[in-house]
Formats: C-alpha cells, sequence, structure tokens
C-alpha cells in the first residue's frame, strides 16, 4: 500500500475545510428543497434566491460561494431573527439613525425613506398637455391630482442632509402637469400639522384611510365645481383593527428597528357596497379581508386596498346613491384612494400606467368608456423615480408596448 506524501497531505488538508463546506452546504440545500420553501420573500417582496450546487469552476471563481451566501440569507431557518438582532444593534447599541437608507431615529416613531433622486425627463410635460388635449377632444373634462410622498410631508423630520428632496422638485412637476389641464394639489390639507400625522402610517409610505377619505373629501369638491357630479356616501364609518401592519419601511429595517408597528386600523362601513368586476362578472371586494388579516409578521396588508394594483380595473356600485363614471390613472395611492371613492361612484374603472400594456390608447379607452371625467393621480416617486413608469403610455401604446417586449419585462415598482 502507498502512503500518502507530505505534499499529498498538504493539499489534502488544505482543501478539507472547502470540502467541508461545501458538503454542509450541499446538505441545507437538499433540505431546503425537501422542505419546499416559499418562492418570494414576504419580508422584502422579492424572488428568493435559489440553491445552486457547486462545480469545480463556480466554485474556483467564487461564484458559487456568492450565491450561496445569498441562498444562506433567505432559507436559513431563523434569518428573520438575524435581521432584527441586526436591526436592533445598529439602532440601539450603535446609535445609527440610518438602516438601510430609513432614518428611524425620529422621536414620534416614523420611519422615513431617503428621498430618490428625481428628475424631470423633457418629454413629460409634453405628453402631459397631449393627454389633457385626448381627453378634452372626446368631450370629457380631466383634472390632475397631485398627492404628496410622505417623505414631502414629513420633510421638516428628516435629516438635514435629505431634506427639500421632494418639496424642491414639486414646483416644476406641478407646472409639468398643469399643462395637460387644471391641477388639485392634496399637499396643503395632508401636511396640515394638525392631522398630517393621521394621514399617513408610521412604517410605510402610503396614506391611512383617514388620510385617503380627506383625499376623496377634497377631489369630490374640486370635480362638484368642475361640474362633474358624483354620489354620495353619507354612512358612518367606523374603526376596524386588524394584525399589527409593518409597513414596506418597516420590513426594510425590521421590527430591530422600529419604535413600534403600525395599528392597522381601517374605516369601514357596514357594508361595502361597490364590488370589481372580473369580465361581465361582478362580485369581488374592493376591501380584501383576506389581506388584511394575514398571518404573517411582515405582511403587506396595504395590498387589502382593491387586492393591491392592477392595469386595468373597473368596479360598480349598485347603490341608488352612487352616481356617475370616472377613470382614473393612479400609482399605488389609488388604491386606497378608489376603496373609498368606489363607494361613491356607480362605475370607476381604474388604469395603473406601469402595469398597463394593452394596444388600446389611454385616448381610445377614454373614447369607448365615456367616463363624467378623468382623473390622474400620482405621487412623484412613481412618475419621475420608477423605472417602470413612461409617460409615453399616455400617449402612443405602440411605442410603450415595442419597448417593453424588447426589454422583455414590464415589471411594477413600488407606488
Amino acid at each position: 500500500m502507498t502512503r500518502p506524501t507530505r505534499h499529498g497531505r498538504r493539499l489534502w488538508l488544505a482543501a478539507a475545510p472547502g470540502l467541508a463546506l461545501v458538503l454542509f452546504v450541499t446538505a441545507l440545500g437538499f433540505g431546503a428543497v425537501a422542505l419546499d420553501p416559499p418562492a418570494r420573500s414576504t419580508l422584502d417582496g422579492r424572488s428568493l434566491q435559489s440553491y445552486e450546487p457547486a462545480t469545480v469552476d463556480s466554485v474556483r471563481d467564487g461564484s458559487w460561494m456568492r450565491t450561496t451566501e445569498a441562498w444562506l440569507d433567505d432559507h436559513v431557518p431563523g434569518r428573520q431573527r438575524w435581521l432584527e438582532a441586526h436591526a436592533s444593534l445598529s439602532k440601539g447599541v450603535l446609535r445609527q439613525p440610518v438602516v438601510n437608507n430609513v432614518y428611524v431615529g425620529d422621536q414620534d416613531g416614523f420611519l422615513l425613506g431617503k428621498p430618490a433622486k428625481l428628475r424631470l425627463p423633457t418629454t413629460f410635460g409634453d405628453r402631459a398637455e397631449q393627454l389633457g388635449k385626448d381627453v378634452r377632444a372626446t368631450g370629457t373634462p380631466i383634472l390632475w391630482v397631485y398627492a404628496p410622498r410622505r417623505e414631502e410631508v414629513f420633510d421638516d423630520k428628516l435629516p438635514a442632509a435629505w431634506q427639500g428632496g421632494y418639496t424642491g422638485t414639486k414646483p416644476a412637476y406641478l407646472k409639468a402637469i398643469a399643462r395637460g389641464g387644471p391641477v388639485l394639489d392634496l399637499g396643503p390639507t395632508l401636511s396640515d400639522p394638525a392631522t398630517r400625522e393621521a394621514n399617513y402610517w408610521r412604517t410605510d409610505h402610503h396614506w391611512t384611510p383617514a388620510g385617503a377619505i380627506r383625499a376623496v373629501d377634497l377631489v369630490s369638491q374640486r370635480l362638484a365645481g368642475m361640474g362633474v357630479r358624483i354620489g354620495t356616501d353619507t354612512r358612518a364609518y367606523h374603526t376596524v383593527t386588524y394584525p399589527d401592519f409593518y409597513g414596506s419601511l418597516a420590513r426594510e429595517v425590521t421590527a430591530g428597528a422600529t419604535r413600534q408597528p403600525d395599528a392597522f386600523d381601517v374605516l369601514q362601513p357596514d357594508a361595502w357596497r361597490a364590488r370589481i368586476c372580473r369580465g361581465s362578472v361582478c362580485n369581488k371586494p374592493t376591501f380584501v379581508t383576506k389581506a388584511a388579516k394575514a398571518k404573517d409578521k411582515y405582511a403587506n396588508r396595504y395590498l387589502a386596498f382593491m387586492g393591491g394594483d392592477s392595469a386595468y380595473q373597473r368596479s360598480v356600485n349598485p347603490d341608488p346613491a352612487a352616481r356617475g363614471t370616472v377613470l382614473i390613472l393612479k400609482d399605488s395611492f389609488g388604491d386606497a384612494f378608489s376603496t373609498y371613492f368606489s363607494e361613491r361612484v356607480k362605475t370607476l374603472i381604474t388604469i395603473d400606467e406601469r402595469h398597463y400594456n394593452k394596444p388600446e390608447n389611454i385616448r381610445d379607452v377614454v373614447a369607448r368608456v365615456k367616463p363624467d371625467v378623468v382623473i390622474v393621480m400620482h405621487n412623484q416617486v412613481s412618475t419621475l423615480g420608477n423605472v417602470s413608469f413612461d409617460s409615453q403610455v399616455w400617449t402612443d401604446m405602440d411605442a410603450v408596448r415595442a419597448r417593453r417586449a424588447a426589454k422583455g419585462s414590464a415589471a411594477v415598482g413600488d407606488g
């Protein structure tokens, strides 16, 4: 029997830790596959890293270790607790006021995201102007509604270096959309220091039911001033409380850096009147209780409003108090808005331009539907800071569809 040489023993000893690591992680990989883990992360909403078996080349060039580390982050039991502990350490022990580009140092418990760097494309105002002309050419009035981003409303709470991120770009944005028609700026009302904390979640960038209802009231008043009358809803709304809500920003920093979750309190009537249609059948609820009650700690409960974003959605309200047909072009702020607005109108059609990929141009939709008014309601980030939004959707769907097909995707970002 040939005895191993000293050189051979050295090679074996040098390779042993790597081989052991490969075997250990491979065993974990088998376990993860056998346990059939979820395809997406509730915590951050993305697809989970899949396990890639080791090859000689991938081990040598380091790519296997990189993908394996990402896989371990997603699948090893306790990942959520580890992330929470890391965030708690960052905030509580290291006294870091910013975690994952989220300001966690607000004394009132608001989590505030770092404002995106926005740029107003030269074509944005041109396309807004063209949309306004196309809509009015059908005999339909148009109203542009400016929905302030939460970090704009609480600009004074942001770190000094972040302030002015959205308030600075707002004047140019308002000027651009005003080329398309009259503008209703919701900012002054929703930013009122006396009520602003009730208008927005502490852990999420969207407005609360109270904020959405204030927006509905303001829009209804403005429409009446334009001669567009919709229905009324004089019923009493009561508060229904669902499990704790860790909104989009709390999911980024986890409970470890969140002072406390939001109480997911939803203002509701005794019975929702409007129903979402699928084809000719209109029986889907506009408020999805199952999403509001989801058991996962980090569930996105905001999806309860209209079931989340949809490319094209129609709802009807058979109640005699409901009146009018309205078409809304909107982002995710429009989900909560539409839930309450649909309780007042006979027919509500919503289009999320980030999803919309039908061959029918917006002007053709308006001509076919013949709404009493078209509302374009957005915040700055959904139009200027979202790669999935293309203002050419307003004017030329053929060009947009061709460009999206070339990219191979029409993914939707956060609104």
